[in-house]
C-alpha cells in the first residue's frame, strides 16, 4: 500500500514545463495501444534520467538514487470509460539494485503472482523485478475487470523484457525454515534501512549492503562489508556509540557481542562474526533469536 500511495503523490508533482529527455531504450518495454483490448496509450511516454528524477517523485527519489538509479518511463493507459491504469519501468544501475527496490517497495505485502522474477500484488497495484528493472502498475480503480487488464499489461511488459537474474546472495543468509513468512528488504545504504527501522535513524553501522528479515516480533539485520576488520570496526564505532546513549540500558558485552535493552523495552543483540555484522531486535518474539543468529552463522561457514 506505501507504494501505491508514492506513486500517486509522484503523479500529482509532475510539472509541464519540466523538459523530458528521449525515451532512449525503455519505450521498448512499453505495450502499444491495442495490445491490451480496449486500452489506448495516452500522450507519449515520460522519461526521467539521472538527477531529474526530482522532478517526478521529489523526497522519495533518494531512495532510488541509494540503490541505484539510471532512468524511469512513465506510460498512462486509458479504458473509454475513463479508467485508468499507469506503468512505470525503473532502470537501476544492476540486477541487485533492481531487486533491492523491489523488496523496499513491496515491505507489507503478501500476495504473490507469477511475473518476472518476483511479483508482488497490492488491491489496485503490482510489483515485479526483472534484470535491471522494477516495473510498476498502477489501477484508477479495484475492479476486476481493471485488475484483470493491469495484470495483462504488467505479462506484456514481463514478456519484453528477455533478460534474467538472480537476487543477491546475501539475502540467501537469512534463514526461512523458522517461520512460515519471512519478509525480506535488502538495503544498500542507511536511507532505507532507516525507512524500514526507525532503529537506525543514525549511520552507525556504515551499511552499504545488507539484508532485514522480519519474523513476526523479531527482526533480524544482516550487514556484509569488504574485510573483517571493516566489520570489526564498524563493530566498534556501533558499540562505542550505544555505550554513550542514553537510550542504550542494561548494556552489557562479551567476545564480539554486545547486547542491551532500549527505553521502548525492545532488546537488542549485536555480533560480529567474519566480514559481517548480525543484528537481532524483539520485543516479544515467537522466534528464538539465538537459534536465528546461528543459523545464519552456519550459512556463512558453509
Amino acid at each position: 500500500m506505501v507504494c501505491a500511495v508514492v506513486l500517486l503523490i509522484a503523479a500529482a508533482v509532475i510539472e509541464p514545463g519540466v523538459e523530458q529527455p528521449p525515451a532512449q531504450t525503455l519505450s521498448q518495454y512499453v505495450p502499444s495501444t491495442g495490445e491490451v483490448e480496449e486500452w489506448k496509450t495516452v500522450g507519449t511516454p515520460l522519461t526521467f534520467v539521472g538527477e531529474s528524477l526530482y522532478a517526478y517523485i521529489n523526497g522519495g527519489a533518494v531512495i532510488y538514487y541509494e540503490y541505484g538509479f539510471k532512468q524511469v518511463i512513465i506510460q498512462q493507459y486509458a479504458h473509454p470509460d475513463g479508467r485508468t491504469i499507469t506503468l512505470e519501468i525503473f532502470e537501476m544501475t544492476s540486477s541487485a539494485s533492481a531487486y533491492g527496490v523491489y523488496t523496499f517497495k513491496t515491505r507489507g505485502d503478501s500476495q504473490t503472482v507469477v511475473l518476472g522474477s518476483e511479483a508482488m500484488l497490492g488491491d489496485y497495484y503490482v510489483n515485479f523485478w526483472k534484470s535491471k528493472f522494477v516495473v510498476t502498475l498502477t489501477a484508477s480503480d479495484s475492479t476486476e475487470e481493471t485488475f484483470n487488464h493491469m495484470l495483462a499489461l504488467a505479462q506484456i511488459v514481463d514478456t519484453k523484457i528477455e533478460q534474467k537474474a538472480v537476487r543477491p546472495s546475501l539475502v540467501d543468509l537469512m534463514p526461512r525454515e523458522l517461520a512460515e513468512s519471512t519478509s525480506i528488504v535488502y538495503v544498500k545504504g542507511n536511507t532505507a534501512l532507516a525507512s524500514v527501522s526507525s532503529f537506525f535513524s543514525e549511520d552507525i553501522f556504515g551499511v552499504r549492503e545488507g539484508v532485514v528479515g522480519d519474523y513476526g516480533g523479531l527482526t533480524i539485520f544482516i550487514f556484509k562489508y569488504s574485510t573483517d576488520n571493516k566489520s570489526y570496526e564498524w563493530f566498534e564505532n556501533a558499540k562505542e556509540h550505544f555505550t554513550e546513549s542514553d537510550r542504550a540500558i542494561r548494556f552489557m558485552e562479551g567476545d564480539g557481542m554486545f547486547s542491551f535493552a532500549n527505553t521502548e523495552e525492545q532488546h537488542i543483540s549485536v555480533r560480529q562474526y567474519e566480514n559481517y555484522v548480525l543484528i537481532s531486535l524483539w520485543k516479544s518474539a515467537a522466534v528464538n533469536p539465538n537459534a536465528v543468529l546461528q543459523l545464519i552463522e552456519e550459512k556463512i561457514r558453509e
